[in-house]
């Protein structure tokens, strides 16, 4: 069995956004009803970085 976005029926995306505040954009994603894929963090390079899976 394949475990490819395509074989699930779906894509595979990703979006990166550079944000002047992703508290506030992460707390009004979570507020609409998306869920925590990686909760907010700092990585490495100094970007904070967060995952959030559609409702």
């Amino acid at each position: 069995m394949s475990c490819t976005p395509k074989a699930r029926g779906g894509y595979a995306v990703t979006t990166h956004l550079d944000l002047p505040d992703v508290d506030a954009t992460r707390n009004r994603a979570l507020e609409a009803g998306a869920t925590v894929a990686l909760p907010l963090g700092d990585m490495f390079w100094g970007a904070g970085t967060a995952q959030a899976g559609a409702p």
